[in-house]
């Protein structure tokens, strides 16, 4: 998370690793495999709608969001990890669910 936060001045590709990286981290601590399986299928998804829409990784809702879950899982706060994460979610998706249909509606071609 350190390494992602201070990467605001590195280039998306790389922002992009590292926001892969902390959640890849975060299914592997889980110790679910299935997690891990479903989160390992999406990444190349999230790869392409973060290349895409290149403005989330600069949000400041993106930084407190992912040190909020950090912080309940260190703590061993499942219900806050779970509310923690469930906002990221929240937050995000239907800003990249319209920013994607804007898309589509210029005539421009998603891949994926």
């Amino acid at each position: 998370l350190e390494r992602l936060e201070q990467a605001g001045d590195q280039p998306f590709k790389t922002q992009t690793k590292l926001d892969l990286a902390f959640h890849r981290e975060i299914a592997k601590a889980s110790h679910n495999a299935v997690l891990l399986e479903h989160l390992t299928a999406l990444e190349y998804k999230v790869a392409l709608i973060k290349q895409r829409t290149q403005t989330y990784n600069a949000a400041p809702e993106t930084a407190s969001q992912h040190r909020a879950i950090l912080e309940a899982i260190l703590a061993r706060d499942a219900d806050r990890a779970a509310q923690a994460a469930a906002l990221h979610v929240r937050t995000f998706a239907p800003l990249v669910i319209a920013e994607l249909l804007e898309g589509v509606s210029e005539g421009k071609r998603v891949r994926g």
